[in-house]
Protein backbone atom coordinates (compact mmCIF):
# COMPACT_ATOMS: atom_id res chain seq x y z
CA UNK A 1 0.00 0.00 0.00
CA UNK A 2 1.40 3.52 -0.97
CA UNK A 3 0.36 6.63 -0.15
CA UNK A 4 1.87 10.90 -0.61
CA UNK A 5 1.47 11.57 2.76
CA UNK A 6 4.05 13.48 4.85
CA UNK A 7 6.21 10.43 5.59
CA UNK A 8 7.33 9.04 9.05
CA UNK A 9 10.03 10.09 10.98
CA UNK A 10 12.57 7.64 11.86
CA UNK A 11 11.91 8.20 15.74
CA UNK A 12 7.70 7.12 15.08
CA UNK A 13 8.49 4.17 12.94
CA UNK A 14 7.72 1.25 15.94
CA UNK A 15 5.39 3.35 17.77
CA UNK A 16 3.10 4.06 14.80
CA UNK A 17 2.02 0.16 15.04
CA UNK A 18 0.53 0.98 18.97
CA UNK A 19 -3.24 1.37 19.30
CA UNK A 20 -4.25 4.84 19.30
CA UNK A 21 -1.12 5.89 18.42
CA UNK A 22 -0.90 8.94 15.27
CA UNK A 23 2.01 10.78 13.95
CA UNK A 24 0.66 14.47 14.40
CA UNK A 25 -2.18 13.79 16.39
CA UNK A 26 -1.40 14.13 20.07
CA UNK A 27 -4.57 15.49 20.87
CA UNK A 28 -6.40 12.58 19.85
CA UNK A 29 -8.66 13.70 17.68
CA UNK A 30 -11.39 11.51 16.29
CA UNK A 31 -11.77 13.12 13.25
CA UNK A 32 -8.83 12.08 12.37
CA UNK A 33 -9.31 7.98 12.83
CA UNK A 34 -8.89 6.10 16.26
CA UNK A 35 -5.17 5.15 15.10
CA UNK A 36 -5.98 1.34 15.25
CA UNK A 37 -5.51 0.04 11.44
CA UNK A 38 -1.58 -0.53 12.08
CA UNK A 39 -1.57 -2.16 14.83
CA UNK A 40 -4.64 -4.55 13.92
CA UNK A 41 -2.70 -5.18 10.35
CA UNK A 42 0.62 -6.03 12.93
CA UNK A 43 -1.05 -8.64 15.22
CA UNK A 44 -3.09 -10.50 12.31
CA UNK A 45 0.58 -10.12 10.38
CA UNK A 46 2.41 -11.77 13.78
CA UNK A 47 -0.48 -14.89 14.08
CA UNK A 48 0.55 -15.22 10.45
CA UNK A 49 3.75 -14.93 10.34
CA UNK A 50 3.81 -12.80 7.59
CA UNK A 51 6.11 -9.74 8.66
CA UNK A 52 5.04 -6.08 7.59
CA UNK A 53 7.98 -3.48 6.17
CA UNK A 54 7.19 -0.13 5.75
CA UNK A 55 9.95 2.33 3.61
CA UNK A 56 9.36 6.09 4.18
CA UNK A 57 10.67 9.45 3.09
CA UNK A 58 9.29 12.26 4.85
CA UNK A 59 7.62 14.85 3.22
CA UNK A 60 7.03 12.19 0.31
CA UNK A 61 4.91 9.65 1.61
CA UNK A 62 4.66 5.70 2.89
CA UNK A 63 4.54 2.21 1.19
CA UNK A 64 3.70 -0.69 3.74
CA UNK A 65 4.20 -4.40 2.59
CA UNK A 66 3.91 -7.85 3.83
CA UNK A 67 5.79 -10.44 2.32
CA UNK A 68 3.75 -13.73 2.05
CA UNK A 69 5.61 -16.67 0.92
CA UNK A 70 4.78 -18.32 -2.62
CA UNK A 71 3.80 -22.20 -2.70
CA UNK A 72 3.63 -24.98 -5.71
CA UNK A 73 -0.28 -25.86 -5.63
CA UNK A 74 -1.19 -28.62 -4.24
CA UNK A 75 -2.46 -31.80 -6.57
CA UNK A 76 -5.99 -31.93 -6.60
CA UNK A 77 -7.63 -33.82 -4.06
CA UNK A 78 -10.03 -37.56 -4.66
CA UNK A 79 -13.29 -37.14 -4.45
CA UNK A 80 -13.06 -40.73 -3.00
CA UNK A 81 -14.38 -40.35 0.81
CA UNK A 82 -12.31 -40.24 3.82
CA UNK A 83 -11.79 -43.71 5.85
CA UNK A 84 -13.37 -43.19 9.24
CA UNK A 85 -9.66 -43.37 11.02
CA UNK A 86 -8.77 -40.60 8.19
CA UNK A 87 -11.47 -38.23 9.46
CA UNK A 88 -11.30 -38.45 13.25
CA UNK A 89 -7.61 -36.85 12.68
CA UNK A 90 -9.14 -33.83 10.87
CA UNK A 91 -10.72 -30.77 12.26
CA UNK A 92 -13.70 -31.12 10.20
CA UNK A 93 -17.01 -30.06 12.55
CA UNK A 94 -14.52 -29.58 15.61
CA UNK A 95 -15.73 -27.26 18.05
CA UNK A 96 -12.67 -25.06 19.31
CA UNK A 97 -13.38 -22.66 22.57
CA UNK A 98 -10.42 -19.63 22.15
CA UNK A 99 -9.97 -17.43 25.28
CA UNK A 100 -7.97 -14.64 24.76
CA UNK A 101 -8.10 -11.13 25.95
CA UNK A 102 -7.27 -9.73 22.08
CA UNK A 103 -10.25 -9.32 19.82
CA UNK A 104 -8.47 -9.35 16.92
CA UNK A 105 -6.71 -12.90 17.80
CA UNK A 106 -9.80 -14.60 18.31
CA UNK A 107 -10.81 -13.36 14.98
CA UNK A 108 -7.90 -14.45 13.51
CA UNK A 109 -8.09 -17.77 15.27
CA UNK A 110 -11.71 -17.59 13.95
CA UNK A 111 -10.73 -17.23 10.20
CA UNK A 112 -7.79 -19.80 10.48
CA UNK A 113 -10.48 -22.70 11.84
CA UNK A 114 -12.93 -21.50 9.53
CA UNK A 115 -11.05 -22.39 7.04
CA UNK A 116 -9.93 -26.11 8.32
CA UNK A 117 -14.32 -26.93 8.40
CA UNK A 118 -13.65 -25.69 12.50
CA UNK A 119 -16.53 -23.49 14.56
CA UNK A 120 -14.69 -21.46 16.98
CA UNK A 121 -16.46 -19.86 20.27
CA UNK A 122 -14.19 -16.98 20.89
CA UNK A 123 -13.90 -15.47 25.09
CA UNK A 124 -11.88 -12.94 26.94
CA UNK A 125 -11.51 -14.72 29.92
CA UNK A 126 -12.49 -18.08 31.44
CA UNK A 127 -15.72 -16.49 33.38
CA UNK A 128 -16.91 -15.61 29.70
CA UNK A 129 -16.15 -18.91 28.09
CA UNK A 130 -18.22 -20.69 30.07
CA UNK A 131 -21.18 -18.12 29.97
CA UNK A 132 -20.60 -18.98 25.94
CA UNK A 133 -20.43 -22.71 25.94
CA UNK A 134 -23.31 -22.33 28.48
CA UNK A 135 -25.76 -20.86 26.01
CA UNK A 136 -24.28 -23.41 23.26
CA UNK A 137 -25.19 -26.28 25.51
CA UNK A 138 -22.35 -27.60 23.47
CA UNK A 139 -18.82 -29.87 24.39
CA UNK A 140 -15.48 -27.99 22.96
CA UNK A 141 -13.17 -30.47 21.32
CA UNK A 142 -10.17 -28.43 22.13
CA UNK A 143 -10.26 -25.05 24.75
CA UNK A 144 -7.02 -22.78 23.06
CA UNK A 145 -5.98 -20.70 25.73
CA UNK A 146 -3.39 -17.41 25.60
CA UNK A 147 -1.09 -17.99 28.66
CA UNK A 148 -1.43 -14.25 30.26
CA UNK A 149 -4.59 -12.82 29.97
CA UNK A 150 -6.09 -9.49 31.44
CA UNK A 151 -6.43 -9.01 35.25
CA UNK A 152 -3.48 -11.53 35.83
CA UNK A 153 -5.94 -14.79 34.84
CA UNK A 154 -3.53 -17.54 33.52
CA UNK A 155 -4.37 -20.05 30.95
CA UNK A 156 -3.53 -23.05 32.88
CA UNK A 157 -6.25 -21.88 35.45
CA UNK A 158 -8.88 -21.18 32.63
CA UNK A 159 -7.99 -24.85 31.74
CA UNK A 160 -8.07 -26.08 34.92
CA UNK A 161 -11.63 -24.21 35.88
CA UNK A 162 -13.05 -25.48 32.67
CA UNK A 163 -12.29 -28.92 33.01
CA UNK A 164 -13.75 -29.27 36.46
CA UNK A 165 -16.80 -27.64 35.18
CA UNK A 166 -17.31 -30.15 31.45
CA UNK A 167 -16.89 -32.78 33.72
CA UNK A 168 -14.15 -34.26 31.73
CA UNK A 169 -10.32 -33.39 30.80
CA UNK A 170 -10.57 -31.56 27.65
CA UNK A 171 -8.13 -31.37 25.34
CA UNK A 172 -5.91 -28.05 25.48
CA UNK A 173 -3.34 -26.02 24.17
CA UNK A 174 -1.91 -22.77 25.70
CA UNK A 175 -0.45 -20.34 23.27
CA UNK A 176 2.32 -17.85 25.12
CA UNK A 177 4.50 -15.09 23.98
CA UNK A 178 6.50 -15.27 26.66
CA UNK A 179 9.47 -17.68 26.43
CA UNK A 180 11.47 -16.72 29.58
CA UNK A 181 12.89 -20.00 31.82
CA UNK A 182 10.11 -18.96 34.32
CA UNK A 183 7.36 -19.05 32.17
CA UNK A 184 8.80 -22.06 30.20
CA UNK A 185 8.91 -24.23 33.63
CA UNK A 186 5.66 -23.31 34.42
CA UNK A 187 4.02 -24.00 30.91
CA UNK A 188 6.24 -27.74 30.52
CA UNK A 189 5.12 -28.54 34.82
CA UNK A 190 0.89 -27.82 33.90
CA UNK A 191 1.42 -30.72 31.69
CA UNK A 192 -0.82 -29.00 28.54
CA UNK A 193 0.90 -28.65 25.75
CA UNK A 194 1.61 -25.27 24.46
CA UNK A 195 3.09 -23.91 21.53
CA UNK A 196 5.42 -20.19 21.80
CA UNK A 197 4.88 -17.14 19.82
CA UNK A 198 4.61 -16.39 16.25
CA UNK A 199 2.53 -19.69 15.63
CA UNK A 200 2.86 -20.97 11.93
CA UNK A 201 -0.79 -22.03 10.96
CA UNK A 202 0.24 -25.62 9.98
CA UNK A 203 1.70 -26.09 13.52
CA UNK A 204 -1.45 -24.48 15.14
CA UNK A 205 -3.53 -26.96 12.63
CA UNK A 206 -1.02 -30.22 13.17
CA UNK A 207 -1.22 -30.13 17.27
CA UNK A 208 -4.86 -29.47 17.17
CA UNK A 209 -5.73 -32.05 14.39
CA UNK A 210 -3.92 -34.22 16.93
CA UNK A 211 -5.55 -33.11 20.17
CA UNK A 212 -8.87 -32.94 19.17
CA UNK A 213 -8.43 -36.51 17.68
CA UNK A 214 -7.29 -37.58 21.04
CA UNK A 215 -10.03 -36.24 22.67
CA UNK A 216 -12.74 -37.37 19.93
CA UNK A 217 -11.49 -40.89 21.13
CA UNK A 218 -11.87 -40.51 24.55
CA UNK A 219 -15.23 -41.23 26.68
CA UNK A 220 -16.87 -37.60 27.44
CA UNK A 221 -19.26 -37.60 30.41
CA UNK A 222 -23.12 -38.54 30.20
CA UNK A 223 -25.58 -35.13 30.44
CA UNK A 224 -25.32 -32.45 28.55
CA UNK A 225 -23.16 -29.62 29.52
CA UNK A 226 -26.07 -27.72 31.14
CA UNK A 227 -25.71 -30.16 33.80
CA UNK A 228 -22.37 -29.25 34.55
CA UNK A 229 -22.44 -25.35 34.34
CA UNK A 230 -26.70 -24.56 35.21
Amino acid sequence: VWDSGIGIPAAEREHIFEEFYQVGNSGRHSSKGMGLGLAIVRRLAMLLDHPVRIDTKPGRGSRFSVAVPCVAAAPPRSAAPLELSQRATTLAGARIAVIDDEAIVVEGMQALFAAWESAVVGAASGEAMLAALGESGEYPDLVIADYRLAGDELGTDVVARLRRELGWAVPALLISGDSSTATLDVLRASGLEFLLKPVLPEELKTVSSRLVAAGRAAVHPPGDFHSYCG
